[in-house]
């Protein structure tokens, strides 16, 4: 905090304060519509219905092709 007052970023101990509470709530706020955005995207696909197949095959093929470029690329 004084650090913060001493470089003249802020002039005294409650404008560091408010602005560490500002910060809080604006992360809170991303937090929540995240949380928001992923509770929508489970109810969404819950109600398209059941998929056919073999659906965590294909999602782990993806995953180890995903794997095996970006080993490939790192060589």
């Amino acid at each position: 905090m004084a650090s913060q007052i001493g470089t003249g970023s802020y002039a005294n101990a409650s404008e560091v304060i408010r602005a560490g509470l500002q910060a809080l709530k604006v992360k809170e706020e991303i937090h929540q519509a995240k949380v928001e955005a992923l509770r929508s995207a489970v109810l969404s696909g819950a109600n398209s219905g059941v998929a056919e197949g073999d659906v965590i095959g294909r999602i782990f093929e993806r995953i180890s092709r995903f794997s095996r470029e970006k080993e490939e690329k790192s060589a």
